[in-house]
């Protein structure tokens, strides 16, 4: 979905989708390189699933550094949160989980939690995810409790974006909020500092600067593709705008 979106923009879409290690010449007419997790197995025919080399990593770092972008996307299943890292931390973005062992619950118009000893969850924000449907987060520029979900909510990567579904995210910790970030919220959100932070919340999705470039990460897959993309049209978010973005 996100490449037939970028084609119906006007974007020219390649896909390196062989084994050959990445070269100077492949990206030299690109203007963003994109890594995205499919939360699935190697392609069948090809058994593609192999570590970036540290020359792949350099060059990378090079051409954002020269004014190019670099889009990445992982995600919270745990037992893949290495290969993330080892990809994010290019650019000192670390992936993590956050155990919990509670869940909120509403009773009389209060907020109360239940403890479920030893589960362990995703990111979830009870802010929204009582409601009907989508039973996801969703994550809101406008100000909640004094708070919004975007940092810096002024930036261009944010033009004519309200609100962001999240379909599952691994959390950014330590915590990096770059030049623009979604995040969970502060008060309703989990993980959340005690005390609140100035930032408050969570990345889940940051923008960073590198050299005269930009890059931008991701702890979740799927609110940038296919599921992400038919499930934010009936919950009325503004993911594939932001995807363009």
């Amino acid at each position: 979905s996100l490449h037939q979106l970028l084609v119906d923009n006007g974007y020219d879409v390649i896909i390196h989708a062989d084994d050959t290690p990445l070269t100077v010449s492949d990206v030299a007419d690109i203007d963003v390189l994109a890594i995205t997790n499919t939360l699935g197995s190697p392609d069948p025919d090809t058994g593609i699933d192999r570590p970036l080399s540290f020359d792949e990593k350099i060059l990378i770092k090079n051409f954002v550094a020269s004014g190019k972008g670099f889009f990445f996307t992982g995600d919270w299943v745990r037992y893949n949160l290495p290969e993330f890292n080892d990809v994010s931390q290019m650019f000192d973005v670390t992936f993590d989980l956050q155990d919990i062992d509670y869940i909120p619950i509403v009773e009389d118009g209060f907020v109360t939690f239940y403890p479920v000893p030893y589960w362990r969850a995703y990111l979830f924000d009870f802010y929204s995810y009582y409601s009907i449907y989508p039973s996801q987060p969703i994550m809101r520029k406008a100000p909640f409790l004094g708070y919004s979900c975007f940092v810096n909510p002024g930036h261009e990567i944010f033009k004519d974006v309200n609100s962001i579904l999240i379909l599952g995210a691994s959390f950014i910790n330590p915590k990096e909020f770059g030049v623009a970030a979604i995040q969970t919220h502060p008060i309703t959100g989990r993980p959340r500092d005690w005390p609140i932070s100035a930032n408050g919340g969570y990345p889940v999705i940051t923008a960073l600067e590198h050299g005269s470039g930009r890059v931008v990460i991701s702890a979740d897959t799927n609110c940038f593709g296919n599921d992400g993309f038919a499930t934010s049209v009936t919950a009325g978010t503004d993911n594939q705008t932001f995807a363009l973005n």
